[in-house]
């Protein structure tokens, strides 16, 4: 048996075997040479803002930064910098307490920007200082820190001191400890000191919540939360809380964190106090009900103040029943009108700010004779138009305005990405326009007075964006001279947050004067604010639909007219004969007619309800104008659009042109050159090259109200190489970059997640080679200038996205080309050419993102339902928006676009080609050309051939 004093001493070996092995020198190191988007660790936190402590895991041991500035960041190139150009560190530190043991030395590697930074680097540990503070340069070098005496234990702190005039980033690319102890520990779970901003929160019955911000110091995730009573109000995932409306009274809200590793387990709450509404009273009605043999025009007015709108229904019985469908009507205000012309109860309420006030509910018996009648929308009638298409024409509005930079008109629209006016109206000669100020400004345009006719509508064109409407907004404006008021009409801003709008683009509005009928009126364009953005004004016009028994409509071969019933005594069916149309019999009750011929054509109407019958006819109510046709060659179809080409063709292959031209053509003349077919009068001829060059063509269309002539010189090139994309030539000009406000540029530099973007090419005619892709970059601002893009063609996979690379190209960021006047190109080649015979997609990775980072490629934006063949692999994020760290492909359907990416391509010819005559195809022409070889008086915007040069013109 082992005696007491044995057993101390053996007590006493075994600590100091334990106490040995704790000497050993241990080492823990950190490298910041993996990015963010891979997996790295490090501090990211790219915006600066108020949350300048940052805690973060390095190589399992926790780190807390503090600084005068949020803005962090790391990439695998660059490493983890602290601070940017526009914010830098003054002073910062890094520590950690987690680190048991005495610890030895620390060595860091950094470097600085600018080799004017005066930065200082310094150590200490449980307060005391590890030898002096470093001063790092622009060359990446590490430095060691060492105690003068023993070493300490405790918390770690490396400080940051920048105190230069010129200041900047501070890198740092590695860190190193040496300690002897235990090491890293588990840190005890924190308290997440989770608190709303407000203890108490009282709102109506049927409104929601106000806003009670929860304070989540340390972002600790998830939250749920909770209601104690559900029959009260309910509260969602994001802790949004909704009232039901079904009753009053007091529930508690609960926010609740269930722990981590990190954090403890907490909650926070506030009480919730729901008060019942003010009662609405009912709703006057100016015909309260009876039996009648005509029509009733009735009255509905409110005149409570919290009434924001009259609900009506001649459906509907009971007031709980209506709403938000196609048997309640809302009329806006404290007014509707409402014409009782069928047997019907009407029920109406006042409504305010989710309060249903009390009914109002009469019945109404109509006894009314059958009647037919019927008009159509084309028959609507403008009394009143502004096109500013001349000095003379806007002379008759008047301007005001506080800014130099006001009114003016002006032939192109304000923004390059969108056309004139003319792409809407081609005998449009100028817009009403302003430019937006770094000043106030507060620009009228008044119209003459105008006396308001019934059933009217004003309607404009505006082309705006929706970036910047909150700093400067434009306002449509309606001066009732008769009723000495003034209403707005329109609110850009509201508008565009309603509709998610951000353009830029032209849109039409048309809006309602009922309420004006009879009055005499001004209306008043006002841009008011400073920073906005530009704006451009057209085709404003009363107009009033004209259903008058003389009302003729006139419209053009090919165009439709919407037929609209006016029948009294509601019939139950209608047959409509409508002539100069196939067929000719509609029974429909509003038809659609597409009238393809000239003519003057009378319209019948019969209508039906039981064994009662009516009609009318309309003698030569439509009458179809011919129009002279305009002429437009089509590209063959499977050509590809090119920079330089109108569209690049293989040779020895039947192609199709197509006949685009508009106005109902009878006869065709096709005329072409290095062709087996020299003349055509088909409509859509086919034609095969048998030589190679670039070639011209015309075609010649005709009808009985005249001509048109289109031609093309040396625009088609048959073989060859050329560079190719999915840009036509009409949209040359409309060339530029797709900006996602805040978050970057689309095709680019972007805090979205879009990692990749990727263009679609369609399955060329036969087979082809990609030589390597050139791009056209907007901007080629980039921090790291090693940094690599690279570009790859890839085949479609199962799901129609980027799949299979089948070629590969790399430049370094300081490779890229870029230039504020022209359009330059930036080419990418590849080791070997690559044969592509199916779609295929050139794809672009390695946009860089730091903050003063802006790397993008030109595009063409063509708006809602426009053609689309980009892509862009998305990160995916879960139910609460944090990044997964995966990426899937998305196509760009929200915003149908092309890129300005121009795989270089030449067709395989299987046969031996002619060579066409240089003196046909290749002498350099000596002044200005478009693409098309037309001569220009000066350069356009976008592509133009100068002195045999291609340039790119913004």
């Amino acid at each position: 048996m082992m005696t007491f004093t044995r057993k101390i001493f053996a007590m006493m070996l075994m600590l100091v075997v334990s106490t040995t092995a704790f000497a050993e020198v241990k080492t823990w190191s950190h490298v910041w040479d993996t990015s963010k988007a891979n997996g790295g660790e490090g501090f990211y936190h790219i915006s600066n803002n108020a949350d300048t402590v940052q805690t973060t895991m390095l190589k399992k041991l926790e780190w807390t930064y503090r600084g005068n500035t949020s803005v962090t960041a790391y990439m695998a190139s660059t490493g983890q910098y602290f601070g940017s150009a526009k914010s830098p560190v003054t002073h910062a530190t890094l520590s950690t307490s987690k680190l048991l043991g005495k610890i030895l030395s620390v060595k860091i590697e950094a470097k600085v920007k600018d080799a004017a930074q005066d930065v200082k680097i310094g150590v200490s540990v449980n307060g005391v200082k590890y030898g002096d503070a470093c001063a790092p340069t622009t060359t990446r070098a590490q430095y060691a820190f060492t105690p003068a005496g023993d070493a300490q234990e405790g918390e770690i702190c490396i400080t940051m001191d920048q105190t230069s005039e010129t200041k900047g980033i501070i890198y740092f690319f590695s860190m190193t400890i040496e300690y002897d102890g235990i090491g890293i520990v588990k840190p005890e779970p924190k308290d997440p000191e989770l608190a709303y901003s407000k203890q108490e929160v009282t709102v109506e019955s049927g409104d929601n919540a106000p806003a009670n911000y929860l304070t989540n110091p340390y972002k600790v995730s998830p939250i749920t939360y909770s209601c104690s009573d559900l029959t009260l109000a309910a509260v969602n995932k994001s802790g949004e809380v909704f009232t039901t409306g079904k009753k009053t009274g007091t529930a508690t809200i609960t926010a609740t964190f269930a722990g981590n590793d990190d954090y403890k387990a907490a909650t926070a709450t506030y009480t919730l106090n729901v008060i019942p509404k003010p009662v609405i009273p009912a709703p006057e009605v100016s015909v309260k009900g009876g039996t009648f043999t005509e029509p009733v025009k009735v009255t509905i007015t409110s005149t409570d103040s919290l009434c924001k709108a009259i609900w009506y229904s001649t459906q509907l019985t009971n007031v709980d029943d209506m709403g938000y469908d196609d048997k309640t009507i809302i009329v806006p205000g404290k007014t509707a009108e409402v014409t009782i012309d069928s047997t019907c109860t009407l029920l109406c309420v006042a409504v305010g700010d989710n309060n249903v006030g009390l009914p109002a509910k009469y019945d109404f018996v109509m006894n009314i004779p059958l009647k037919a009648d019927f008009t159509a929308e084309e028959s609507s009638m403008t009394y009143y138009s502004q096109g500013w298409d001349s000095v003379e024409e806007a002379s008759t509005w008047k301007y005001y305005g506080i800014s130099e930079k006001t009114w003016t008109l002006s032939d192109v629209a304000p923004f390059s990405a969108v056309p004139s006016f003319t792409s809407i109206d081609p005998n449009s000669k100028y817009s009403l326009t302003i430019f937006y100020d770094q000043s106030k400004q507060r620009e009228r345009a008044v119209s003459p007075e105008i006396e308001v006719k019934d059933n009217s509508k004003a309607e404009f064109y505006l082309c705006f964006s929706g970036v910047w409407l909150y700093s400067a907004n434009l306002k449509l404006m309606v001066n009732d001279l008769t009723a000495n008021t003034q209403t707005t009409l329109f609110d850009a801003f509201k508008w565009a947050q309603d509709n998610s709008f951000e353009g830029p683009s032209w849109e039409k509005f048309s809006l309602d004067l009922a309420k004006y009928a009879g009055h005499k009126c001004t209306f008043e364009f006002i841009y008011e604010g400073s920073y906005g953005d530009n704006m451009a004004i057209d085709n404003f016009k009363l107009l009033r639909e004209d259903a008058s028994a003389d009302a003729k409509i006139n419209i053009f071969e090919g165009d439709e007219v919407h037929f609209k019933d006016l029948s009294q005594g509601h019939p139950t069916s209608w047959e409509w004969t409508i002539e100069g149309v196939t067929p000719s019999v509609y029974n429909e009750k509003n038809p659609v007619v597409k009238f393809e011929k000239a003519g003057k054509y009378n319209v019948k109407l019969v209508v039906a309800k039981g064994e009662e019958r009516a009609e009318t006819t309309k003698q030569e109510y439509v009458v179809v104008n011919v129009a002279a046709p305009k002429a437009h060659i089509g590209v063959p179809e499977g050509a590809y659009y090119s920079p330089y080409a109108y569209a690049f063709v293989p040779t020895n292959v039947p192609l199709q042109f197509k006949d685009l031209s508009t106005g109902n053509p009878t006869s065709w003349k096709w005329t072409f050159k290095g062709t087996d077919v020299t003349e055509s009068t088909e409509k859509d001829p086919v034609v095969t090259y048998t030589q190679e060059g670039k070639f011209g063509l015309e075609l010649v269309v005709e009808n009985a109200s005249g001509s048109a002539r289109d031609f093309l010189v040396d625009a088609i090139q048959a073989g060859g190489t050329q560079e190719v994309w999915n840009i036509s030539s009409d949209e040359l000009d409309q060339i530029g970059s797709v900006e996602l406000g805040w978050y970057g540029n689309y095709a680019g530099t972007n805090w979205l997640g879009m990692k990749s973007f990727a263009e679609r090419y369609h399955k060329p005619i036969v087979d082809a080679q990609i030589e390597g892709v050139t791009i056209y970059f907007d901007n080629t601002k980039a921090t790291d200038q090693n940094a690599e893009m690279t570009v790859t063609i890839c085949l479609p996979d199962e799901k129609g996205m980027p799949g299979e690379v089948i070629a590969t190209a790399k430049k370094k960021m300081s490779e890229l080309v870029s230039d504020p006047n022209e359009v330059k190109p930036t080419v990418f080649q590849f080791a070997a050419p690559v044969t592509v015979n199916s779609d295929f997609f050139a794809v672009v990775t390695g946009f860089p993102n730091a903050d003063s980072d802006k790397v993008n490629i030109l595009c063409v934006s063509r708006g809602a339902n426009g053609r689309n063949s980009a892509y862009h692999l998305l990160e995916d994020e879960d139910e609460n928006y944090q990044p997964l760290g995966t990426y899937t492909w998305f196509e760009s359907v929200d915003q149908p676009l092309s890129m300005c990416i121009a795989p270089q391509m030449s067709y395989v010819v299987k046969e031996p080609t002619a060579i066409t005559d240089v003196t046909n195809t290749e002498v350099v022409k000596t002044g200005i050309y478009d693409i098309m070889g037309r001569k220009l008086s000066a350069p356009q915007k976008g592509f133009n051939i100068i002195n045999g040069k291609k340039v790119i013109i913004k």
